[in-house]
């Protein structure tokens, strides 16, 4: 399963799965930035100056030239599952998921110009991943208020619980759209 497969799990478990909960929760509520909106923000803010979102389609595929890039130099090619989980939904911050008995924040994108800092940053990431361990790349996607990632493997698409700045990691699914459906 890859690239469509996540990409469609990410939607089920975000707009279908979770996102309900979160918002009669309240969870799915951030301070308003009128310079950092975002096209997943719903209405207009309270007046404590808050705001609700719902994950929302992007409209266009995003760019991930510039990790291509990075990974061409050595021999690699981005796997369909990283732009599946960082360009398919403008979203909020998704935390207190659990996975592997960890307490799971989902990586998510909020507007275009967090797009654009995360594809840079993935292709600075690939970059210094090369350079200190070959062909051996891992891309997170999701944090665990520790010193651990989720990361996808770009070889194999698995992903692994990783220490940062580490190689390996014990494998925890076998692809990106079965750890979300794990969530």
């Amino acid at each position: 399963m890859t690239g469509n497969d996540a990409r469609t799990r990410l939607g089920a478990l975000l707009v279908d799965d979770l996102w309900p909960g979160l918002d009669r929760a309240g969870l799915n509520v951030v301070e308003y930035d009128p310079d950092w909106q975002s096209p997943c923000q719903l209405g207009e803010p309270t007046p404590e100056g808050m705001i609700r979102w719902k994950p929302v389609p992007m409209e266009q595929a995003a760019d991930f030239t510039e990790v291509e890039s990075a990974l061409t130099g050595i021999g690699a090619t981005l796997h369909p599952d990283v732009p599946a989980l960082y360009g398919s939904l403008w979203c909020g911050q998704v935390d207190g998921l659990e996975h592997s008995g960890k307490t799971v924040s989902l990586c998510t994108v909020w507007n275009e110009d967090e797009l654009q800092r995360t594809v840079h940053g993935l292709a600075e990431h690939a970059r210094r991943r090369a350079a200190e361990f070959g062909d051996d790349i891992t891309f997170p996607v999701a944090c665990t208020y520790g010193d651990l990632f989720f990361v996808l493997d770009n070889a194999t698409g698995s992903i692994l619980l990783q220490q940062i700045g580490h190689r390996g990691g014990p494998k925890v699914a076998p692809s990106l759209a079965q750890f979300l459906a794990d969530l």
